[in-house]
């Protein structure tokens, strides 16, 4: 099955390295042995970004810690294809991925909202 899409992978990528300028830490959530601190893009969830209570024990810990990584500086990863949507890896600045962004590869646009619940 064709899928056409009018963005490039290299397009989604630019796209949410743009987006990322505008990234900030939201509210955090208690999910037993992890806090899950939401990230905002233009002031909806966009993705989670979860961190363990043994090294943040308390949610202002947690929130602290992920404001630090955005401002210490997160970037796109490469692109994956699923259809017609390109989820995006998030990379912080140690090199690790902290979550995913998914655009749309017809519009271009990143869908935000509730983010996704990773289990």
């Amino acid at each position: 099955m064709t899928v056409n899409v009018t963005i490039t992978d290299s397009q989604a990528k630019i796209i949410v390295n743009d987006a990322l300028k505008t990234f900030t830490a939201g509210e955090v959530s208690d999910r037993g042995a992890v806090w899950i601190v939401n990230i905002n893009y233009r002031d909806k969830p966009i993705m989670i970004v979860p961190l363990g209570k043994i090294n943040t024990p308390t949610s202002q810990d947690a929130l602290k810690a992920v404001q630090e990584s955005i401002t210490r500086g997160w970037s796109a990863g490469e692109p994956k294809q699923h259809g017609f949507i390109y989820n995006v890896p998030i990379i912080d600045s140690n090199g690790n991925v902290v979550g995913n962004v998914r655009v749309d590869g017809r519009t271009g646009e990143i869908p935000t909202g509730f983010p996704q619940l990773r289990r």
